[in-house]
């Protein structure tokens, strides 16, 4: 298996080489000058596919990848749904449909509460997203029910998001961030191997991430209808691995009306179509599948409503997930008179008759969600740094000004953020 593996990296690496010119910045034609761009990027690709197979034989000689997997959690479900299907239950089929030990399950000398729960269970599951559970039943159907391989697969992903960091680096801070991308791989795996260990999203997650910024980088140097089409098609992607990457056709689309409102061009509208368009092509069968078995229109989970209940009670002022409104009669939601699957109005409603909660429940939400990444703090300090220098240098009168404002190229090291391993 490990020489198949192996094999494929190759073949990724083959790929890349011949395909990925777009990482690279534009040069003018002379032959010295692509002689000397032709070697730096074979040197370039030479690195990233030694890191990729040092990063691999590492993980596999070093991390304790099992056959099994945690009964409990969102684990035991996401193994039924692929189990099930790699069985020929069709797509989200959830529960028990199988024997227990086909799922292979962690043993356990007592049963969990659930257990009786989950073996009479059969039913087309519409909470979860369906690219992960169809991602892991692919594998089982191709290898067989065998959650070694399939973590091995997830930690191959983090591996070729680990190894290409050097080469985005490159892309956007050129030989700093080359030298920043190289310990950034590195401290990325070392940080987050663990997701791969367990049957979860996360590997899946980060991949789709990296591959939306793959195509965004192509987007970028190669606008055009059919780069507008894959990026569409990656953000609809990414949508159905996990909802909650909302935020990336969000934050396309407010830049790609920004890009309009600078330059007034008509085709990035004609693209900003096209995009929208693939990303509705990726989502809508899903859509419909979901939406004729709820029996109402869900878009990409029937968890939506709920969590966003979760996310926004009298109890989130700690800056965490709260359900037990659900069991409490006194709570908010279950007085206000608006049914639980108007969530928008019921939140809105909520904050409109508790004012001083919003800003209290945000600042905890933003404060809890990045504590566990200092990173992201010195980023923003350096980022913000850099910014107010640039604007002193871009003033007329800076004869007065300490030295380093007075230099022509003024770079604050905000590579240190790549470096970080947070990257993602």
């Amino acid at each position: 298996m490990e020489f198949g593996l192996i094999s494929f990296l190759l073949l990724i690496y083959i790929f890349i080489k011949h395909k990925t010119k777009i990482f690279l910045p534009d040069l003018p034609k002379n032959e010295k000058l692509e002689k000397s761009n032709f070697r730096s990027r074979n040197l370039l690709f030479l690195l990233l596919i030694f890191l990729g197979f040092f990063y691999f034989y590492i993980g596999l000689k070093l991390i304790p990848f099992t056959d099994r997997v945690y009964f409990g959690g969102d684990s035991d479900d996401y193994q039924s749904l692929a189990v099930n299907f790699a069985a020929g239950h069709g797509i989200q089929r959830s529960g028990g449909l199988e024997l227990f030990t086909t799922y292979k399950f962690e043993e356990f000398e007592n049963p969990p509460a659930h257990f009786d729960t989950f073996m009479s269970t059969d039913r087309i599951n519409l909470y979860r997203t369906p690219a992960y559970p169809l991602f892991l039943g692919i594998i089982y159907r191709l290898f067989g029910i065998s959650p070694y391989i399939a973590k091995v697969i997830q930690y191959l992903l983090l591996v070729i998001i680990a190894s290409s960091l050097p080469l985005i680096g490159y892309h956007y801070w050129g030989k700093t961030g080359i030298i920043a991308g190289i310990p950034a791989g590195g401290l990325f795996l070392v940080t987050n191997y663990d997701l791969a260990m367990k049957i979860l999203t996360e590997c899946l997650v980060a991949f789709a991430v990296f591959l939306f910024l793959c195509v965004f980088i192509f987007y970028e140097k190669r606008r055009s209808l059919f780069s507008g089409c894959l990026l569409g098609l990656s953000m609809g992607f990414s949508l159905l691995v996990k909802g909650s990457l909302i935020f990336i056709p969000i934050l396309t689309i407010l830049w790609i009306a920004i890009l309009f409102i600078k330059k007034r061009d008509i085709k990035i509208l004609y693209h900003l179509l096209i995009i929208g368009v693939s990303t509705i092509i990726i989502v809508l069968p899903w859509t419909i599948f979901a939406s004729v078995n709820s029996g109402k229109l869900t878009i990409l989970s029937t968890q939506g409503p709920f969590l966003l209940l979760d996310d926004n009670n009298e109890l989130c002022i700690d800056g965490g997930w709260h359900n037990e409104w659900r069991d409490n009669k006194n709570s908010f939601y279950l007085n206000d008179g608006i049914e639980v699957n108007q969530a928008v109005r019921k939140v809105i409603n909520f904050y409109w008759h508790n004012p001083k909660l919003f800003p209290r429940c945000m600042v905890q939400k933003l404060l809890k969600g990045y504590k566990y990444l200092p990173f992201f703090w010195i980023f923003s300090g350096l980022a913000l740094i850099e910014e107010v220098l640039r604007f002193l240098h871009n003033r007329k009168n800076i004869n007065n000004l300490i030295p380093i404002i007075k230099k022509e190229r003024l770079k604050i090291p905000i590579s240190i953020w790549i470096i970080s391993g947070n990257f993602f």
